[in-house]
């Protein structure tokens, strides 16, 4: 019984003494953990990412470029002027309309409208005569009572008038030498549809 309790003791020593062995050969440890990498940028539209990420830049489109309201040099073209073609009409042949050169500022230089040749207004400019383009001229319109007039359009166009009274925009005419009556009463117009004159010759 002594000699089997010993021998069990001189196992479990002999065990005990091979597992501490300190020829044994120790394990690697494994090696730590990478760091996490940063992703790169992606273009997701974020306030951080620089102009080269950003897939949507604050660039007007071509179409906004190009139009007068991002272009300062350009310009909107000006709507052309419309002469007064309107004396082309057999209802003006007699009538000396008064007529000034488009955009001329200086009032006191009128022209006499004569007849029509070769699609342009023969006028009379002081002391000569010359053809000009209908788009080159402009009425010179009533503003003053006792002015003679014409009516542009209507019936009663080329006829000759004298302004009685003026009421704001509007007037009331009647034609020269003839007395009012209910056979022959006053018109009214508006002052920008009637044109200045020279009495009839």
């Amino acid at each position: 019984m002594f000699y089997r309790d010993r021998d069990e003791s001189l196992f479990e020593l002999a065990t005990h003494t091979e597992t501490l062995n300190p020829y044994q050969i120790p394990q690697r440890p494994s090696s730590p953990p990478s760091p996490p990498r940063t992703p790169l940028p992606t273009p997701s539209g974020s306030s951080t990412l620089s102009p080269a990420w950003d897939p949507s830049p604050q660039t007007p489109g071509y179409s906004t470029l190009l139009s007068p309201a991002w272009d300062p040099s350009s310009r909107t073209p000006m709507q052309s002027h419309k002469g007064p073609h309107w004396l082309k009409e057999s209802a003006f042949s007699a009538t000396r309309v008064k007529l000034r050169r488009h955009g001329d500022s200086d009032e006191s230089r009128v022209l006499e409208f004569h007849r029509v040749t070769n699609g342009l207004a023969v006028v009379r400019d002081g002391m000569k005569t010359c053809m000009l383009e209908f788009d080159s001229l402009e009425p010179i319109l009533a503003t003053a009572k006792g002015q003679l007039v014409t009516p542009m359009t209507g019936s009663e166009k080329g006829h000759a008038f004298q302004i009685r009274s003026i009421n704001g925009g509007d007037c009331e005419i009647y034609k020269k030498g003839t007395r009012k009556t209910k056979t022959n009463p006053d018109l009214y117009y508006s002052l920008s549809d009637l044109v200045q004159i020279y009495p009839p010759i």
